[in-house]
């Protein structure tokens, strides 16, 4: 969730470079992957605990949670308590965090809560330096949409260069600096400095380096995606992640799979790398405004297929695909043969990338209700994998929780679905924890309230 005020000193982007293979390719090129493949941004993070990192799962750790269908009976009420008002509102796995900044950022209050199905229970509290959190720190690295509170592995805290133990509270220093980009792949964190090497560590040896890598145009990647929570590929027991949407890397080891590109390099105006169950993808656009998907094997190499994208969205329009793990048998039928099987919904979007209508597949079109206080732009939609529910929440920049959202709709009858105890239209927000379970926030009281399905 967020506050109902901006972050102190938000910023917008970066102007953009003109350059080939500059910032602004590498960011076109990423944005019109993102548009097309519906890549899972940020971190999703569920209420669960207890995973052990040294057993790799069998299937791809998506980060998003995709909402359970039985929120088409509507919501009711499991628990209410009541917070600090006009705070911001974080949740994490077992946890839940209210930020108070008052009048002044630098001498802020951190609460956390113990998260459970029956309510919220006060563990600790501390005093951080939050005048900094969105960025303009005056470094040579700003991002303007880092997200100040990022969980690490099972029961860890980062807020800039400190650590904390969510249970205890108990902090000690990051290796890294405060102006580094951190992003988090499970027990693994990355953070990166503005030249672009990355340098990883384990969150049960935090002082030592595990390997590092070069990212390519990292600010901007920053800038433009905010995927400070890397989806995890599992891949024969290896755990991969992909850095800066271009090269896979094993997250243990660092070491990099290689992908041949057949296109002289002075022919490619961008490109982002992609996963499949199967193997790799590229997402290519040339100079000649084309763009194509080359497929690999696992292991890397050359390419074993291509096709041109026949995909025809109009510019202000962005695609929900799946949240499962897709093939690429699936993704030629979606993009070469326009098959709509793994697509969720078309997103129509005005200039300044809010939403304001939902196209759901096989359904209707949800026109989305519009705000006018100052988090009006719903810019980040969910859809149910049955295509029965859909979210609109904040963006990157004015949300700390990807799962934060305003509003949820009934997809079959394009009516909204209403919590009771809280009022979206007076800046009520809510955080999907689980697939069944939402914490609803009003931050002009200070009301916090648990839901699941009705039933």
């Amino acid at each position: 969730m967020t506050s109902p005020t901006p972050f102190p000193g938000q910023s917008g982007p970066a102007p953009a470079d003109q350059d080939r293979l500059s910032p602004r390719a590498i960011g076109t090129a990423i944005l019109a992957g993102l548009l097309v493949f519906g890549v899972v941004l940020g971190g999703g993070l569920a209420l669960g605990r207890g995973k052990d990192y040294a057993t790799p799962a069998a299937t791809d750790l998506v980060t998003y949670i995709s909402p359970s269908p039985e929120w088409t009976a509507g919501a009711e009420q499991t628990w209410t308590t009541t917070v600090a008002a006009n705070a911001q509102v974080i949740t994490v796995p077992g946890h839940l965090l209210t930020l108070e900044t008052g009048d002044n950022p630098a001498d802020a209050t951190l609460t956390a809560y113990a998260l459970s199905d029956s309510g919220a229970a006060k563990s600790w509290s501390a005093q951080v330096d939050a005048s900094t959190d969105a960025g303009d720190t005056g470094d040579d690295f700003d991002i303007p949409m880092k997200p100040a509170y990022l969980m690490w592995g099972k029961n860890t805290l980062i807020h800039d260069t400190t650590l904390y133990d969510l249970d205890t509270g108990e902090t000690r220093e990051a290796p890294w600096s405060s102006s580094d980009g951190v992003m988090i792949a499970e027990d693994v964190a990355m953070a990166c400095a503005s030249g672009g090497k990355c340098t990883a560590y384990r969150e049960d040896q935090p002082d030592t380096p595990q390997w590092t890598a070069t990212m390519e145009y990292p600010e901007r990647y920053f800038q433009y995606v905010s995927n400070f929570y890397q989806t995890v590929f599992v891949r024969d027991g290896q755990r991969y992640c992909i850095l800066g949407n271009r090269t896979i890397h094993n997250i243990d080891t660092g070491e990099r799979v290689p992908l041949t590109i057949p296109l002289p390099e002075e022919n490619i105006a961008g490109y982002g790398t992609y996963a499949t169950t199967d193997g790799w993808m590229i997402y290519l656009t040339d100079f000649s405004n084309r763009n194509t998907v080359y497929a690999f094997p696992p292991e890397g190499g050359e390419p074993i297929d291509s096709y041109a994208d026949s995909e025809a969205l109009a510019n202000n329009q962005s695609a929900i695909n799946t949240y499962r793990a897709r093939s690429q048998a699936e993704l030629k039928d979606r993009f070469a043969d326009g098959s709509t099987e793994t697509l969720l919904g078309i997103v129509n979007r005005d200039d300044n990338n809010c939403a304001q209508s939902v196209e759901v597949i096989d359904k209707r079109t949800i026109e989305v209700t519009q705000f006018t206080d100052d988090l009006s732009c719903l810019s980040a939609i969910h859809i149910s994998e049955d295509r029965t529910v859909m979210t609109a929440g904040l963006g990157a920049a004015d949300a700390q929780d990807v799962l934060t959202f305003r509003l949820m709709y009934n997809a079959d009858t394009g009516e909204e679905i209403t919590f009771p105890g809280m009022d979206t239209s007076s800046g009520a927000l809510f955080d999907l924890v689980a697939e069944d379970y939402a914490i609803g926030y009003d931050p002009a009281t200070g009301t916090l309230i648990g839901y699941r399905p009705a039933s």
